[in-house]
């Protein structure tokens, strides 16, 4: 099941982004510039918006193959997403409505798509979405699958040291 989801998410992230419009970001930043910016905004968002720490003890509980499995995953899953809605939806909306409102409107159908899943709990997305999408404008798209991709497996990581998850799972409803 997992496998027909991950090639799921590839082939539409390419296709996706094969479309997107490009948006020049603020920053001229390089690839390896980029990717760190977009790994630090990711974890400091883990880090504000977490509930509770993960207790050390019950990362150390994790299988080392599962680890690395929820780690890739959740990155191909993020970087499907990101195409979608960073590239795809902010990068056309740019076009016609400016970057700020690209933004704001691209965040909230971000946020509104976690709804059916997530339900109330969705409006978090609403601030993950905001920082994906400032990190896509400033510092391209990369950072914004970095950004994504390093919460994603923060909050997935600890959700699965706490308790037995799917593979893709990044909240409590999954």
């Amino acid at each position: 099941m997992i496998v027909g989801r991950f090639v799921g998410w590839t082939v539409c992230a390419v296709a996706v982004f094969a479309l997107a419009p490009p948006v020049h970001p603020l920053l001229d930043a390089a690839f390896p510039t980029s990717t760190c910016l977009g790994v630090a905004a990711g974890a400091l968002l883990f880090a504000a918006l977490a509930r509770r720490a993960v207790p050390l003890a019950a990362l150390g509980r994790l299988s080392r193959r599962r680890l690395g499995a929820r780690v890739v995953v959740l990155t191909v899953k993020s970087f499907q997403e990101e195409a979608v809605w960073r590239a795809l939806v902010l990068g056309v909306l740019a076009g016609s409505i400016g970057r700020a409102g690209a933004l704001a409107a691209s965040t909230a159908m971000f946020a509104a798509s976690h709804a059916p899943a997530q339900g109330r709990h969705a409006v978090v997305h609403l601030g993950t979405g905001c920082v994906f999408g400032l990190a896509y404008l400033g510092a391209g798209f990369e950072a914004a699958v970095a950004a994504h991709a390093a919460y994603n497996v923060l909050v997935g990581t600890g959700l699965a040291a706490i308790r037995e998850m799917s593979l893709s799972a990044t909240s409590a409803a999954d």
